[in-house]
């Protein structure tokens, strides 16, 4: 292709290779300013202007510029900015650029001599870090770049290597690309002692862990390198390295006693996440190891300062996690944290409702005030319950009546909602024995049973608190079998094995 660059030169394959060069540092220049001085639309009309001319490092700095202002926090590229991603993919300079990313990626790999017009093999792990920032996935560019790093990786810089690999990860490209996991696994074992950075080592384990890994070995030989780094790393990092042991069911003791005890500084604890805390309390609670002494107490005075910031999810499973906690210190912590919950629970749905009231009812069914504001909103929202939602919420104001816990509140809203959910059956059992008699009309001697959905028994043996049983786990406890062994909220099935 042929246009215009800012200094008035042509670009095209009879242009001389200095010239060029001169063009593609210039360009360089003109991103790298309108990515520090204004945002991904700066950037993009940069990319409007000098596609034609751009090399293919021009184009991997443009995606990097732009990717930078698509994420809250460039140590944390999980932290996608949904909005400024939007903007990114309307523009129609962005369609553009992935185009010609794309061709010049395949232009490389047909290439018999060097150029500086091509995309440098490094390149391809900010172009695929990039995409992911923003997002985007476009599968005949991600198998062009895993095809040119493949045969460099053992020259790749270590953010070049963690990078590529959570880009990888995030799309569940490895699934098409299992020879680049490898060669990226190859590239981890084979590092030299401390040549990553602790940050990087965490992404990677992370990482390792969504890509489905089986390797344990490497996975403890990145736990063995953090020892003695906690003190320096940030909050992510260590939700990254604790969420990726506790979902591979990975315990690495000394790891875990310098995270728990870095948590008594008040210092670090004021500064972690909800999905930190939560990573670090579930790696505890699978592992059935106590916290250490004082935690709790410490525990019990941030939490309730983190609810309001937390989703329904987060606050049950932050609530399953205390219930499976080994140490009995969780009592300490639970009164404040329902007290908390209490104030919110206007603002879950139904079937946060229900998960939230599921797990208070095991963890800590003695909290009557947080059981009466439930029992309120559930008796005052019945009416728009689905049917599972119904049951669920029924089983566990059950739990709370058949351990003696119930209160009036409670005791009415069970007895409003048994109702409903008779009443609902009762119309379910009549449509089905009317229809059915229509069907075989000429069976009338014979009795029929109806069976309502999920094949438990509906009708009046309903309305009695000890018949009720469980169907399935109610929304949010799917990974957790109650009473009884811990299994991690959220946790997700390995994608393949290598």
């Amino acid at each position: 292709m042929a246009g215009k660059a800012m200094s008035g030169t042509v670009i095209n394959d009879k242009t001389n290779e200095k010239s060029a060069i001169k063009v593609y540092k210039a360009i360089n220049r003109k991103l790298m300013e309108a990515g520090s001085k204004g945002n991904a639309m700066n950037v993009l009309e940069v990319v409007a202007q000098t596609l034609p001319n751009m090399s293919g490092l021009n184009m991997a700095t443009a995606l990097h510029r732009i990717a930078k202002h698509c994420i809250a926090k460039e140590d944390d590229p999980d932290s996608v900015l949904s909005d400024a991603s939007l903007k990114v993919w309307q523009h129609p300079a962005f369609p553009m650029l992935t185009a010609a990313v794309t061709q010049r990626a395949a232009e490389t790999i047909r290439a018999t001599e060097p150029s500086d017009r091509l995309l440098p093999p490094q390149a391809t792990s900010i172009v695929a870090w990039s995409l992911a920032c923003v997002n985007s996935y476009n599968p005949q560019l991600f198998s062009l770049l895993a095809q040119l790093a493949e045969p460099h990786m053992q020259e790749f810089k270590f953010y070049e290597v963690t990078n590529m690999l959570w880009a990888f990860s995030k799309f569940g490209a490895f699934l098409l690309h299992p020879h680049l996991y490898q060669v990226i696994a190859l590239r981890l074992k084979s590092r030299v002692a401390f040549e990553f950075k602790a940050h990087c080592l965490t992404m990677a384990a992370k990482s390792l862990v969504k890509a489905g890994t089986q390797d344990e070995e490497l996975l403890m030989s990145i736990g063995d390198e953090l020892c003695g780094q906690i003190e320096d790393m940030r909050p992510a990092s260590i939700y990254n390295v604790c969420s990726a042991f506790s979902r591979h069911k990975l315990f690495h003791k000394k790891l875990f006693e310098e995270v728990t005890s870095s948590m008594l500084d008040e210092e670090n604890l004021r500064f972690m996440r909800p999905p930190e805390l939560l990573a670090v309390l579930e790696w505890a609670a699978w592992s059935s190891t106590s916290l250490p002494a004082g935690l709790f107490a410490k525990l019990g005075v941030v939490i309730p300062k983190l609810v309001p910031d937390m989703t329904p999810s987060q606050i049950t499973e932050l609530l399953c996690t205390f219930l499976h906690t080994s140490s009995p210190a969780y009592l300490v912590v639970m009164p404040r944290l329902l007290d908390t919950c209490a104030s919110h629970v206007d603002r879950l749905q139904a079937e946060d409702l229900a998960s939230v009231l599921m797990a208070a009812s095991y963890a800590s069914p003695q909290h009557k005030a947080f059981l009466d504001v439930c029992a309120i909103t559930a008796l005052a929202k019945a009416s728009t319950f689905s049917s599972s939602v119904l049951a669920d919420v029924i089983q566990a104001l059950t739990r709370y009546a058949l351990a003696g816990m119930g209160t009036s509140a409670s005791t009415k809203a069970l007895q409003h909602l048994l109702q409903e959910q008779h009443s609902r059956s009762s119309f379910d059992v009549s449509t089905e024995a009317s229809s059915l008699s229509s069907a075989a009309s000429d069976r009338d001697d014979e009795d029929v049973e109806c069976r309502g959905h999920g094949g438990q028994l509906r009708g009046s043996g309903a309305s009695k608190i000890g018949s009720l049983t469980c169907i399935r786990p109610p929304p949010g406890l799917e990974h957790l079998q109650l009473p009884g062994p811990f299994r991690t909220v959220g946790h997700q099935p390995r994608l393949v094995s290598f």
